[in-house]
C-alpha cells in the first residue's frame, strides 16, 4: 500500500483528484465514521490517521 501525502491526489470519491491536503476534513470525517478506520488496506484510511489531529482541529465538531 502506497502511503498518501499532502500532495498527492484523492485516489476515488467525491473528491477524486484533489490534493489530500485540499480534500475537505469533513469529507475524510464522513469517510472516516462510514467504516474507513476499521479498513487496515486503505491508503485513505492510513492518511486519516496519520493526520488524525489535525483533521480533529479542521473539523471540531465531528466525532473521531
Amino acid at each position: 500500500m502506497k502511503l498518501l501525502t499532502d500532495f498527492d491526489p484523492m485516489p476515488w470519491g467525491k473528491h477524486k483528484g484533489v490534493l489530500m491536503q485540499d480534500v475537505p476534513a469533513s469529507y475524510l470525517h464522513y469517510l472516516w465514521i462510514t467504516g474507513k478506520e476499521h479498513d487496515k488496506q486503505c491508503p485513505v484510511a492510513a492518511y486519516i490517521r496519520r493526520n488524525l489531529a489535525a483533521l480533529q482541529q479542521e473539523h471540531p465538531d465531528g466525532i473521531w
